[in-house]
């Protein structure tokens, strides 16, 4: 266990290193409860308890003006439904509310509750382990991954401090010090340089900028404009890509040396051969679940292009479509060469000793 209180030690100094997480907001935002909704000759008004479940809470008035209920999430807003609500102070100390968005987050965090007991009924207690490796990562990501590229950072320092050190912590947390792990670590990373490479050859020949989503499009006319949108896309598709080296090299790791504890005659030719029958049966699974996986994502974009009636290439040749074939194909090709690589290392390995 004292690998595991390491990794936690450091990831509080990330913590505690990289305050910043966020940049500075002159605005406040707070949630309020619905108490009225009504319509007046300026437009659609919400009046508003703030804050909710309190003794000083006050009626507030947010004038949303007419176009309020475009978005058919909104259409269902009613008395009682809790809200974020925008606070802004203006410079003779009166505040402006503003509506934000609906209130969700203690239902994300139920939902959340709901995954983690089903992970340790369904795991009988064993995927405590693979959930702290979950929060790690998250923390990775949110902690050291988001500031640095949002204070300027390039995007290739920022994936070479923190992509192996995501892998290391997570595979290390989820899967237990022992040799497999290490074999599937290494395998893990020999593998990560690879798609770094082709990623990279992608990106590049393909044209794209990053700036394929709606989300780069608003950051890129914000506070971020001066960011590599291009660099940004690169590191997603990595970070993409490792979250699915670590199934297949545990999971290759593991199957060769299950084949030999089960038998011990087997030396490296055979486990190899074993391994690949394994390894492709498994790879292809996992290729169609990646691609899945981004085509769902992009279900809403493919409707819109469906829409205009457009031909299947110019779809294909849009960015935002490009970008998502361009991240199931790096993730692909990463999970072709995880096969090989971690087959021969655990099989290097495992088939010169004897196992008792």
């Amino acid at each position: 266990m004292k690998y595991i209180k390491n990794i936690l030690l450091g990831l509080l100094f990330i913590i505690a290193f990289f305050p910043s997480v966020f940049a500075e907001n002159t605005s406040i935002y707070e949630k309020a409860v619905v108490t009225e909704l009504a319509d007046t000759q300026e437009g659609k008004i919400i009046k508003a308890l703030y804050p909710p479940n309190s003794s000083e809470g006050k009626i507030i008035t947010i004038e949303l003006g007419s176009n309020f209920y475009e978005s058919e999430s909104e259409k269902i807003l009613k008395k009682g439904d809790a809200i974020v609500i925008e606070i802004i102070k203006n410079e003779d100390n009166t505040y402006q509310y503003f509506y934000a968005e609906r209130y969700r987050f203690s239902r994300i965090v139920f939902v959340f509750l709901v995954f983690v007991i089903f992970a340790l009924i369904l795991t009988r207690g064993k995927g405590l382990k693979a959930l702290i490796g979950l929060l790690v990562t998250i923390a990775f990501i949110v902690f050291l991954i988001v500031p640095l590229v949002a204070n300027g950072k390039s995007t290739f320092f920022v994936g070479a401090l923190s992509l192996p050190l995501m892998a290391i912590s997570s595979i290390l947390i989820s899967h237990g010090f022992k040799k497999t792990t290490l074999i599937a670590l290494l395998s893990t990373l020999i593998t990560l340089i690879l798609s770094v490479a082709f990623a990279f050859f992608a990106v590049e020949i393909c044209f794209l900028f990053g700036m394929g989503s709606e989300s780069a499009f608003y950051a890129q006319m914000g506070v971020f404009s001066e960011l590599n949108f291009q660099g940004i896309l690169f590191l997603g598709i990595l970070i993409g890509a490792l979250g699915v080296l670590d199934d297949v090299t545990t999971t290759q790791t593991t199957a060769i040396y299950e084949l030999k504890k089960a038998n011990n005659n087997l030396g490296t030719k055979e486990l190899i051969k074993s391994g690949f029958k394994i390894g492709n049966e498994h790879i292809f699974s996992l290729i169609n679940t990646l691609a899945l996986a981004y085509a769902g994502a992009s279900l809403p974009l493919l409707l819109l292009f469906s829409a205009d009636q457009l031909p299947w290439w110019l779809v294909l040749n849009s960015e935002a479509i490009s970008e998502e074939v361009i991240r199931t194909l790096v993730g692909s090709t990463s999970l072709l060469f995880a096969v090989p690589i971690s087959t021969f290392l655990a099989s290097l390995f495992f088939g010169k000793n004897k196992k008792d």
